[in-house]
């Protein structure tokens, strides 16, 4: 439904105001390749069924763009109500098409200005925020902005849990959206929430207190083994630095600049003598992630929050939504920065979040200004931002800038003697010119990585060199090679608990296996691989694995086999990018593919 949010309306047209409620079809363009015949048959069937619903509603579809159909409503009720019953309905079909492939749909709903036009259809920013909303809800799912919200809280019977302002695109300001659902389990546990937080503050704990105790129940509940390798003379603050890093997915442990945001973040935290702060460490140190956001987002609802204490709650919620929910980083980074534009932490944190959804093009401008406001004296962190930059270069096709900012952050870490640094840039040296098909340029600087990283004891970081060494024996044809190095980053990423780059490699000596026609071993190691990505928390791998086992199912000619993996597949999307490789993979297999970011499919 892109064509719909890009259009924008006359200028001298009377504007009136309406709710707009927005649906598409997930997956529509790969069900379409598999079997056109039912796809048509399938939009058919929902647009009967949402115009019946929409009529019900007082309502009436008035534009429809290939899987898509927009809707507007009376009152702001009906509204969600009709997206509500829409997605309800098509869940109780189960399934609307013979190859067994159950039918998806998402939608958004907004209160907003719109125009008419001559033939009834309807343009302005109303109908644009509405299909955005949409682009953004996932499978099943349903995104109401705060202006419905406001005009049907408490008046319909239907929930929302808040998803925080998100940066949707081509959308000047964040809008903040709310997930709506039908009352039940979920609400219970947000009342719940809600007088947790109410009774906590009543009760004004002592942070000095809390700060123990959120930094022992969280080392004991979330960090299993990690929790020995835990400084006891760290602070609180520390402490749930350090264990956000260990059990997540996207921190480094390596990193100095990750470990030095998030130690202030929580340092700040830990040491306020606010009773909500309390609660927020509180939930943290449950591995509570999400009700620790929506503390964060009441807190920010009050009016009279004074620029400091607002800006301290901006960050809080940034680095905590990093991890899940990019989009609401993206929102909150955005917002610290509207009133502070020198703050190094937001920009390269907005920088890094964008990058996530595949929105490189900005991220790189975010890396740029951070690199503007950046202390000269941090040469570490100068390296560090230097290399992350240089992977975004190299997702929008430009490997050449991005080897010379890499060239630049290798020089540097050589004159600092930062051995970690200095390979780590040889390593993506190395994965910049195998991009460029520059084979001996890409096996000298992954041999050099290897040879520091083998020297000074760095294992954790062998498991990548050794990939690129096995991908560069992959093509020039040398396969039993390709083999010995990715079973030697399995050993070694095994060996030091390095679960998501051991996975990676089960991956690649997977896809060997399948070159071969081994369909039993291949499948051998993609469920291996995706067991370790489950322990490791890393969706990533978890989808490359599922992606790998539908390929097998296909090739055994067991199609609804390898639907069902595609659609576990889909569920734990990340919204990162999906390289040629897989997305070749995902045309080949044939299932309906449709992630709630479908930005990211266009991956490098």
């Amino acid at each position: 439904m892109s064509d719909i949010a890009a259009r924008t309306p006359p200028e001298a047209t009377l504007r009136r105001l309406t709710t707009v409620t927005a649906i598409d079809i997930c997956g529509y363009a790969q069900r379409a390749e598999a079997d056109d015949a039912d796809a048509v048959r399938t939009v058919q069937l929902v647009a009967q069924a949402f115009g019946e619903i929409a009529a019900r509603r007082r309502g009436r579809i008035f534009h429809r763009a290939g899987d898509g159909f927009l809707a507007e409503f009376p009152s702001a009720s009906d509204g969600v109500l009709a997206a509500v019953e829409i997605i309800e309905e098509m869940r109780k079909r189960d399934t609307l098409s013979p190859n067994g492939v159950a039918v998806k749909l998402r939608a958004g709903v907004h209160v907003g200005d719109v125009v008419d036009q001559p033939n009834g259809d309807l343009l302005g920013h109303g109908v644009n925020v509405a299909a955005r909303l949409q682009a953004e809800a996932g499978p099943g799912r349903v995104l109401v902005s705060l202006h419905a919200v406001n005009l049907v809280r408490e008046k319909i019977d239907v929930a929302f849990h808040r998803r925080g302002p998100l940066a949707l695109k081509n959308i000047d300001e964040p809008v903040t959206a709310f997930e709506a659902l039908r009352t039940g389990t979920r609400p219970r546990l947000l009342q719940a929430l809600r007088r947790r937080l109410a009774s906590a503050r009543l009760a004004a704990i002592p942070l000095a207190l809390a700060g123990a105790l959120v930094a022992g129940a969280f080392l004991a509940s979330q960090l299993g083994p990690v929790r020995q390798q835990v400084d006891p003379s760290q602070s609180a603050g520390e402490r749930l630095a350090h264990g956000i890093i260990a059990s997540g997915r996207r921190y480094d442990s390596r990193s100095a600049l990750d470990t030095r945001y998030l130690t202030r973040v929580f340092t700040d935290l830990a040491r306020s003598r606010d009773s909500g702060d309390a609660v927020v460490a509180g939930l943290v140190a449950d591995g509570d992630v999400e009700g620790a956001m929506h503390a964060i987002d009441e807190a920010l609802d009050q009016s009279t929050l004074a620029p400091d204490r607002r800006r301290r709650l901006l960050h809080q919620l940034g680095a905590l939504a990093y991890e899940r929910e990019p989009l609401r980083a993206i929102a909150a980074y955005r917002d610290i920065l509207n009133a502070h534009p020198g703050d190094f932490d937001a920009w390269f944190r907005l920088a890094l979040s964008l990058a996530i959804v595949d929105r490189n093009e900005e991220a790189l401008e975010a890396f740029d200004r951070a690199l503007k406001v950046h202390d000269p004296s941090d040469e570490h962190g100068m390296i560090e931002l230097l290399t992350r930059r240089a992977s975004s270069l190299m997702h929008l096709g430009d490997r050449r800038a991005a080897i010379q900012s890499l060239e630049t952050a290798e020089k540097r870490a050589q004159m600092l003697g930062a051995v970690e640094l200095d390979a780590a840039a040889k390593t993506s040296l190395a994965q910049a010119y195998l991009g460029l098909n520059e084979i001996p340029r890409a096996k000298s600087y992954a041999v050099a990585a290897h040879a520091l990283q083998s020297r000074y004891g760095l294992d954790r970081d062998r498991g990548r060199a050794l990939n690129i060494l096995g991908q560069i024996a992959e093509k020039e044809g040398d396969l039993q090679t390709a083999a010995a190095f990715y079973e030697q980053q399995e050993e070694i990423t095994k060996a030091v608990g390095y679960a998501a780059s051991r996975s990676e490699a089960l991956w690649f000596l997977a896809n060997l296996k399948l070159a071969e026609g081994d369909l039993e071993a291949a499948e051998r190691s993609f469920s291996t691989g995706l067991r370790v990505a489950r322990a490791a928390a890393s969706a990533d791998n978890e989808f490359m694995h599922l992606v790998g086992l539908a390929e097998v199912a296909t090739r055994r000619s067991q199609r609804g086999k390898a639907c069902s993996h595609i659609s576990e597949a889909e569920k734990v999307f990340s919204g990162s990018v999906i390289g040629p490789r897989t997305q070749e993979k995902l045309s080949a297999i044939g299932c309906p593919f449709a992630p709630a970011n479908q930005s990211s499919l266009q991956g490098g």
